[in-house]
């Protein structure tokens, strides 16, 4: 099973990400589940690095370990980061509703 936790700051933007183990939903390589969650959350995490003005840190220490964090958001960016979250945590609820014995996402507000 795959465990994404988002914390987000009180104005909803996303302040951690965090993802851990495997949804074995098929053998390796042709996983959709897994696919899909690391789809959402890598490109998630290169588009925030991406911005120069939005400070970003992450790590991925080892297979089906995922953990990055926002740390500065310009009041210029908010919409924009609000966006990326958005469509994070929707893509990830998607999944998690269509595959709920593969996948668990929890919101820490």
């Amino acid at each position: 099973m795959i465990t994404v936790t988002i914390t987000l700051y009180p104005d909803g933007c996303v302040k951690e990400v965090s993802a851990a183990g495997h949804a074995g939903y098929a053998k390796k390589g042709g996983d959709i589940v897994c696919a899909g969650v690391t789809t959402l959350l890598r490109s998630a995490a290169k588009v925030l690095y991406g911005n120069e003005n939005v400070t970003v840190s992450g790590i991925a220490p080892a297979e089906g370990i995922l953990r990055f964090g926002v740390s500065d958001i310009p009041g210029s960016e908010f919409l924009w980061v609000k966006g990326i979250t958005d469509v994070l945590i929707q893509g990830l609820s998607d999944l998690c509703s269509e595959f709920p014995d593969k996948m668990r996402i929890e919101i820490k507000e």
